[in-house]
C-alpha cells in the first residue's frame, strides 16, 4: 500500500462535456482511497451533477442545504462504504447552484478548504467550460487537472479554459488524457496540447498520464462502481492506479 499523502485539493475540469471528467474524478478518488488516503469528492458540476449516479448513492442533502443555511457542510458528507470515499452531492442542488452569488461561492470555498483539512485529498468535480462557477474554484485548488480527449473540439475548448487561468495559477495545471488508443497516443496528445500552450501562452502543463479506452469502462459506469472493482486487470484500471501514484508523488 502506498504511503498516505498530505492534504491537497484537486479540481478536475474539462473544456467541454463528454470527455469523461466525472469518470476520472470518481475513479481517481477511489484509487487514492484504496492506497490508504482519506478522500472526499465534492460534486460541483452544477448543471449535470452525477458523481452520485456513478457511485450508486442518493445523498439526502446537497450543497443547496448548506447555501440556504439549513445544514453545515460536514452534515452533507455521505460515506460510500464499498468504495471507501466520502462525497458531497450536487444533483438536486443544480438549479440553486447555477445562480450562486460571489458571496455564496466565497462561503462555499471557505467551507471546503476547512473541511479539506480532515482529508488527504479533496477532489472537486467541476463543470465543463469556463463559467464563473468553474473558474472561481481554481484559487483554492492545489492542482487543476484538465481532462482531454483527442477530438478537436475537446482540445480547443480545453485551450480556451487554460487561457483564462491567471499566470499565478499556471504552475498548478496538469493534463490527463482519457479514452486514448494507447499510452503513446495519450502522451502524443498531451505533447501536442503542451506545444500549443507553450507557443501561445508561454507555459507547458505537466502531463500526469493517459487512460486507455477500455470496454469495461462503460460496464463499470452502468454498474455504478469504480472500474477496478469490475475489471481489476484491465488497461483502464492499470492507468488509473498509475495516475493515482503520480498524484501522490
Amino acid at each position: 500500500m502506498s504511503t498516505v499523502s498530505g492534504r491537497r485539493i484537486i479540481g478536475v475540469v474539462s473544456g467541454k462535456g463528454g470527455v469523461g471528467k466525472t469518470f476520472v474524478s470518481v475513479n481517481l478518488a477511489a484509487a487514492l482511497a484504496d492506497a490508504g488516503n482519506r478522500t472526499l469528492i465534492f460534486d460541483a458540476d452544477l448543471g449535470l451533477a452525477n458523481v452520485d449516479l456513478q457511485l450508486g448513492v442518493d445523498p439526502p442533502l446537497t450543497i443547496a442545504d448548506f447555501l440556504l443555511g439549513r445544514n453545515t457542510i460536514d452534515e452533507l458528507v455521505v460515506h460510500v462504504d464499498n468504495v471507501g470515499i466520502d462525497i458531497i452531492g450536487g444533483r438536486s442542488a443544480a438549479a440553486t447552484l447555477t445562480s450562486t452569488s460571489e458571496q455564496e461561492r466565497r462561503k462555499l470555498k471557505s467551507a471546503l478548504v476547512a473541511l479539506g483539512r480532515s482529508y488527504n485529498y479533496t477532489l472537486i468535480d467541476l463543470a465543463a467550460g469556463i463559467d464563473v462557477n468553474v473558474s472561481d474554484f481554481f484559487e483554492i485548488c492545489d492542482t487543476i487537472l484538465v481532462v482531454l480527449r483527442g477530438d478537436p473540439s475537446s482540445l480547443m475548448d480545453a485551450y480556451a479554459l487554460v487561457k483564462i487561468v491567471s499566470h499565478q495559477m499556471r504552475s498548478r495545471i496538469a493534463i490527463v488524457t482519457n479514452a486514448v488508443s494507447s499510452s503513446r497516443d495519450g502522451a502524443d496528445l498531451a505533447k501536442y496540447f503542451a506545444d500549443v500552450t507553450n507557443k501561445y501562452l508561454q507555459f507547458r502543463p505537466e502531463y500526469l498520464g493517459g487512460i486507455r479506452a477500455d470496454r469495461t469502462v462503460d460496464l463499470a459506469i452502468r454498474r455504478q462502481m469504480p472500474v477496478y472493482a469490475v475489471a481489476p486487470q484491465c488497461h483502464a484500471t492499470a492507468d488509473i492506479r498509475e495516475l493515482a501514484r503520480r498524484v501522490m508523488a
